[in-house]
């Protein structure tokens, strides 16, 4: 195969003839076949790109490449070919095992070589011949500008003279991860305690030190509209160019409260006339003290009508504008040549590795390669919640993966293992948790070793990739032995600037980072960019396109809220997070351990932006990315279920202590305290509120029409009537959601030009009856829920479906019936409660006639009934 990929290469022309040449391909680890293997200096080659651990190389030798390097000047660490495309650069081929693997080529200047390399066989060639034709337009654009006496580049590229004064800096006596100088850290690298005390109106990083001379002239030739240099663009507390506080949110929370108040004094006028008519004051006692239960529960239905108008005659521009919450609209890049260091992290359970990880871990590499070959650099972190789990062959397996593909992972002990525990109802957070402990620890044995080995170095020598990487082994082997040796850890763990926080079932678009570093670093307020994503399909059944339509419609509901000035929501994935921001709203749990997570929270995510919002930062909600960063979606109602359930557990535990709790500690949290009093915009508080008792009106349907149902049917005509009735509630929440949401959503989308109009009401007709069927036989699980956190009930969910399993009618239904037969045993009473009390076998006077009373209950018990049936795909597709 080597001797194979070699003549293919040399009919492309790719290898000089005076001067040795060769194919090399793995066949263990740091064990390479090559063809040919006659030459001497092959042993250097071959040593060096053992360390860079890639699947297949060639040595390129071109007349092109040779011209290439012969105009570089010694020291030059990188040559930028096009804007986006740039290629390390060493002095010696005994340089290349520090080069970052995911550029995928290297220039050795003294031998007039490019070394490529690739991890899939197939692709070597192909990507070696890209690099000849971008080495060819390099060369002719070089020509062309000295010519006709200019450095005037193209739109998009770089000048040749702007170029080399680029890359004529001395390579960086520091580690590839981190590109300051090593005296003058950044606090982003500084584990556990440099990034205390941040000002999130400050950069995190003194950009203007790491910026030549050079640098700054280049900065000036770039057009403004499309790239930044990397000097602070902000005053403290200022917004960067283009951006304002958009106030429309302000305005509908205003409207929809005003709404709200309107509803209520309605109440309270028709309380107080029947008052006044009977004598009797008891139920306007009553009516007060539900006020403001009934202002928060009605907030989101004010809010929703109000939106719906807003929807259709209101603006639309703003979805396609910059905020100071909201990014319709992707920055300017910055340049130079020290970009941020971003840390993908992933966590991970038992997830299959061919079916999930691997899908997800390509098209991260893809989007690392990238932002590499634009300057930065990037790492990927596996936070391995399943390694300790498997058999001795399955982490084997692993082991290698990570290993062939450069990926530092943290795995942690199994829950009682030794007295180890895994914190957290929801294992994710303390996953996380461990990982982050483990590389800060890392890093302030690093701080402490790095100057008493500096020391030790010759005089005249720099401290370079190869002496950071030794010392960072010891700190790594010392930080496990610190913990009883309990973790397992390879490869890179340490964190950048910024950390991409993704699920396992993700795809993320090739070119993310540099745009996403870029608004970050123009935005030290911002402490997470959250993406808006898209829907990423692998089951394919109707119920996984049923959610993905309505994951859609949260998003687009989301991007117009916040681009109207509301705050924006973190859900916990595919945003990038600022490190420093991180660690500075961490706390120390109960136990004495430092947590960056809230591992004792459902919510962790939401948890996080409250205590980021406390600290002064922003969460920002960016659509520039086309939705191509994708997400998995729940695969079928067990999991939709478990996911609100969540939800709605984690609204309760943020506003709510455990009822046992009530006597010292009040019945409201600390953190919702902490939150609700701090200097966040009253509208802002509103909108979260509103969101959040929204959970709660969902909650009360069912048992709130039942208790209607027996009021109004057995001892009417005592009863108040100011109570309205089921149907009339009903009839409200059908026009205001369904109708008028649909209505308001399909206007919106056509009109900022998301969906043609037809394509938007086909879409929402398409899945009305599911949506309809969905929401009514929800409100009894959403209940457990938030009850189950007062009550002090220990509610557990199983880790989200990402693999797709098989299934047919006999194994799904005894599932069904084991998890939800509670909710079917509860309902059905309800439905034969209510069908006997219509029956002659009750006395007249106790018997229920009349469609009004008996629709709304009917209607949510059967839907609790048929939702586990006719949404399951395993049912409704017949397969016996």
């Amino acid at each position: 195969m080597a001797g194979k990929t070699y003549r293919i290469a040399k009919r492309s022309d790719l290898f000089a003839t005076d001067d040795w040449s060769c194919v090399a391909l793995r066949l263990f680890k740091h064990q390479y076949v090559v063809f040919p293997d006659h030459a001497p200096q092959m042993g250097t080659f071959i040593e060096q790109i053992g360390h860079v651990n890639c699947e297949a190389a060639l040595t390129m030798t071109t007349e092109v490449c040779r011209a290439v390097t012969a105009s570089l000047p010694p020291g030059t660490t990188e040559l930028a070919l096009t804007a986006d495309d740039r290629v390390q650069v060493v002095e010696s081929m005994i340089s290349l095992g520090t080069s970052r693997k995911a550029q995928g080529a290297c220039f050795i200047r003294s031998e007039g070589r490019l070394i490529v390399w690739t991890d899939r066989v197939e692709d070597l060639v192909e990507h070696a011949n890209t690099l000849e034709a971008k080495m060819v337009n390099f060369v002719w654009r070089k020509a062309g500008a000295n010519r006709f006496g200019t450095t005037t580049p193209a739109p998009g590229d770089a000048s040749p003279s702007e170029i080399f004064e680029r890359v004529s800096t001395p390579a960086p006596p520091v580690p590839s991860m981190q590109k300051a100088n090593p005296a003058r850290p950044s606090p982003l690298w500084r584990g556990s305690s440099g990034a205390l005390g941040f000002n999130p109106f400050r950069s995190s990083r003194s950009l203007a030190s790491v910026a030549t001379p050079a640098e700054s002239i280049a900065d000036e030739k770039r057009p403004t509209d499309s790239t930044t240099s990397l000097e602070p663009v902000h005053q403290p507390g200022v917004l960067e160019s283009g951006r304002s506080q958009v106030l429309l949110a302000p305005f509908y929370t205003g409207c929809a409260v005003a709404l709200n108040f309107l509803m209520i004094s309605l109440l309270l006028r028709n309380t107080l006339v029947t008052c006044l008519l009977d004598g009797s004051w008891m139920r306007m006692v009553f009516v007060v003290l539900a006020v403001p239960a009934y202002f928060l529960v009605s907030m989101f239905f004010s809010d929703t009508i109000v939106n719906v108008v807003a929807h259709i005659i209101m603006p639309v521009s703003q979805l396609h504008s910059n905020g100071l919450y909201y990014s319709g609209k992707p920055p300017r890049r910055i340049t130079g040549t020290v970009l941020p260091h971003v840390t993908v992290q992933m966590p991970v359970y038992k997830e299959g590795l061919e079916s999930v990880l691997m899908p997800t871990i390509e098209s991260l590499k893809k989007a690392v390669a990238t932002y590499e070959l634009q300057g930065g650099t990037a790492n990927i972190l596996v936070s391995e919640d399943g390694m300790q789990l498997f058999d001795a062959v399955e982490q084997d397996i692993r082991r290698d993966y990570y290993d062939r593909n450069n990926i530092g992972w943290v795995a942690r002990p199994k829950h009682n293992s030794d007295g180890f525990i895994r914190k957290g109802r929801f294992k994710k957070a303390s996953n996380l948790n461990f990982t982050c402990s483990l590389s800060m620890r890392v890093e302030e044995i690093l701080d402490g070793m790095r100057p008493e080995a500096q020391a030790r170095k010759p005089a005249n020598t720099f401290w370079n990739a190869e002496d950071e990487n030794e010392l960072y082994q010891i700190a790594l082997e010392q930080a496990i032995e610190e913990g009883g040796n309990r973790a397992w850890a390879s490869g890179d763990i340490r964190i950048g600037d910024y950390i991409l926080i993704i699920d396992s079932d993700t795809r993320v678009p090739e070119d993310c980072f540099l745009d996403s570093v870029s608004e970050m670093e123009q935005s030290p307020e911002v402490g997470v960019l959250q993406h808006c994503s898209g829907v990423m399909y692998v089951a394919n059944n109707y119920f996984e396109a049923f959610i993905g339509h309505f994951t859609k419609m949260v998003n687009y509901s989301i991007s117009w809220i916040v681009a109207n000035g509301s705050i924006a929501p973190f859900v916990g994935h595919n945003a990038f997070m600022r490190w420093s921001a991180v660690q500075e709203c961490s706390f120390i749990d109960e136990e004495g351990d430092r947590c960056i997570w809230a591992w004792n929270m459902v919510s962790e995510d939401f948890d996080m932006s409250l205590r980021l919002s406390i600290k002064g930062y922003i969460v920002r909600w960016a659509t520039w990315s086309k939705n191509d960063f994708l997400e998995g979606v729940s695969l079928t109602p067990d999991d939709e279920v478990n996911r609100l359930q969540k939800y709605g557990w984690g609204c309760s535990e943020i506003m709510l202590n455990p009822i046992s709790q009530w006597w010292k500690k009040g019945p409201f949290a600390k953190m919702f305290r902490k939150w609700l009093f701090s200097d966040l915009a009253l509208s802002a508080k509103m909108s979260v509120l509103s969101y959040m008792f929204s959970y709660f009106a969902i909650a009360i349907s069912l048992p709130g029409s039942v208790g209607i149902f027996v009021l109004q049917g057995f001892f009417y005509p005592e009863v108040d009537h100011l109570f309205l009735t089921s149907f009339q509630v009903w009839v409200a929440v059908v026009m205001v959601y369904s109708v008028g949401g649909t209505l308001g959503l399909v206007v919106s989308r056509a009109r900022s030009r998301q969906d043609t109009i037809a394509r938007a009401i086909y879409d929402h007709l398409k899945w009305m009856p599911s949506l309809v069927l969905f929401f009514t036989g929800m409100s009894y699980h959403i209940l457990l829920a938030l009850l189950a956190h007062p009550v002090g009930y220990n509610m557990n969910w199983a880790a989200t479906l990402k693999d797709i399993e098989s299934s047919n009618f006999w194994r799904e239904l005894p599932s069904i019936l084991k998890k939800y037969w509670h909710c079917l045993l509860l309902n059905g009473a309800i439905v034969v409660g209510i069908v006997v009390c219509t029956t002659p076998i009750l006395p007249m006077e106790w018997r229920v006639d009349g469609i009004y009373l008996l629709f709304p209950p009917l209607m949510l018990a059967v839907g609790h009934i048929l939702y586990p049936f006719l949404l399951s795909p395993y049912i409704m597709s017949f397969q016996f």
